[in-house]
């Protein structure tokens, strides 16, 4: 018989100090609830023990779950009255400071969070705190501080769990998985024409954004995942990978579509021309005639079933003066471009712009009875120039450019090593990333967790590229 002490200890949970004072602890709450009113309660502090022992074995799983659940984020509450609360938060502050734990008792080396990318990181982050104390509104500048160390967890705990398997085979299917969920929600929703999920609702047109609550967030998360839908399942052969893609393909623009999204249009019109540059490359005369073919039958079908709301709104891109909301929106560019040449290096502190905006003019112009008065710039490059003058800006510029430079470098070294399928994913990996530089143009999603993981991925991807690169001159030498 081996001793119970010695079976658990040999166990990869790892019993560590910490974690049976937290068994400890929800043993005292569990305790709790059964004395009181609300006994029922008593029932969740087991589950939450399993969920933490899981969290401290497989870390991992904790950063894939954040990622599962960002498109379905609307459904992700605790409850009516907590609905800011998420169990995508929860999840996300345990695995954090459970990977915290493993690091500071990991004598081993297991885990490599070395980057260039710190570097410029920890600038932009001086910066943005620089910028903290400095502002006018500090409450809200306070408050985008958090919500950018939360953006770093991710680069972090991307850093140090995103194994080669992890990273090339298990990451984008979660992303997949996830994302076409969400999209079936929004079709779902435009079949049944359900009020449920109808997220803006218009005299002319109806909106559907599946699992979040804005669609134009929804038509970047699911243009992100198109072009490694179509890298995942490029990988069969013959029409076992080729209707399953057209099949995934087909859900995803669709749910785009229903978004109403302009710039959601323009952005995956962009990247389709990105995805067909990069395949056609790799067909043959047939392959590329089929493709061809397949390609024009599927606009086709597409133009007959798209009602005629939809391209009304296409067209009113360019009509800023009849146009609410493009009026709008040039009007956020005009009033930053005036804000910009008073504070050009430093900016009015992170966040600012929205509570800056409130007090204009153009504010006054544009405002709506069932609309705050603030408004964010829609544009993410904007908003960090406001927030932090050209010296921020720089800095982030310089944050992206450095991905794009991993990617490049990762991706020049599996073409060299004539691995064709790494090539692809690594691609993939890039066109999805620039899916988000384009969003940013139109949203002011900075904090978006699809970018930091993406920086992440540009460093891990790069890392191991390197690895098989020294691996095979070891073999060769």
């Amino acid at each position: 018989m081996i001793p119970l002490e010695k079976y658990l200890m040999d166990r990869p949970v790892g019993f560590h100090p910490l974690m049976i004072m937290v068994i400890l602890l929800v043993i005292s709450v569990s305790v709790f609830f059964l004395t009181g009113p609300n006994y029922l309660l008593a029932l969740a502090p087991g589950p939450a023990l399993l969920v933490l022992l899981l969290l401290w074995n497989r870390p991992e799983l904790g950063l894939f779950m954040i990622l599962f659940l960002l498109p379905l984020d609307q459904y992700t509450g605790l409850s009516v009255a907590y609905k800011s609360v998420t169990v995508s938060k929860l999840i996300g502050l345990l695995t954090v400071l459970l990977f915290g734990i493993r690091l500071l008792s990991d004598r081993s080396n297991t885990y490599h969070l070395g980057s260039g990318l710190w570097s410029w990181l920890l600038a932009f982050f001086g910066i943005w705190l620089l910028g903290t104390l400095a502002s006018q509104y500090p409450a809200t500048s306070i408050n985008a501080l958090r919500r950018l160390l939360t953006a770093y967890s991710i680069f972090f705990l991307g850093l140090g769990l995103l194994s080669r398997d992890r990273l090339f085979k298990v990451l984008p299917l979660v992303i997949i998985i996830s994302t076409t969920l969400s999209a079936l929600i929004s079709i779902y929703g435009a079949i049944a024409n359900d009020p449920a999920f109808i997220m803006n609702v218009n005299k002319k047109y109806l909106r559907y954004a599946g699992g979040v609550s804005d669609p134009n967030d929804f038509a970047t998360m699911q243009l992100f995942a198109l072009p490694l839908i179509a890298c995942t399942l490029r990988r069969f052969k013959g029409t076992r990978g080729y209707w399953p893609t057209a099949g995934l393909l087909g859900v995803c623009v669709v749910s785009v579509i229903l978004t109403y999204s302009r710039a959601g249009a323009l952005i995956m019109s962009a990247t389709l021309l990105l995805l067909g540059g990069q395949y056609l490359r790799e067909f043959n005369v047939k392959k590329t005639g089929f493709f061809l073919l397949s390609f024009a039958l599927a606009g086709l079908i597409i133009l007959t079933v798209i009602p005629d709301t939809y391209w009304q709104r296409q067209t009113t891109l360019t009509q800023h003066k009849t146009d609410f909301s493009i009026g709008r929106r040039l009007s956020y560019l005009i009033f930053a471009f005036e804000k910009f040449k008073d504070k050009p290096l430093f900016g009015y502190g992170p966040a600012t712009f929205e509570k800056m905006y409130a007090t204009s003019q153009w504010s006054l112009h544009f405002a709506q009875e069932d609309r705050a008065k603030g408004r964010v710039a829609h544009n993410s490059y904007v908003e960090v120039l406001i927030g932090t003058g050209l010296i921020g800006l720089t800095l982030y510029l310089v944050i992206i450019i450095y991905a794009y430079k991993n990617f490049y470098a990762a991706w020049g070294i599996y073409h060299h090593l004539n691995r064709t399928e790494k090539c692809r994913q690594i691609t993939a990996f890039a066109i999805s990333f620039s899916v988000l530089l384009m969003s940013f143009m139109f949203l002011s999603i900075n904090y978006h967790k699809y970018f930091w993981i993406s920086l992440a991925i540009s460093q891990v991807g790069l890392k191991y590229a390197k690895n098989d690169q020294k691996q095979l001159e070891g073999a060769q030498g």
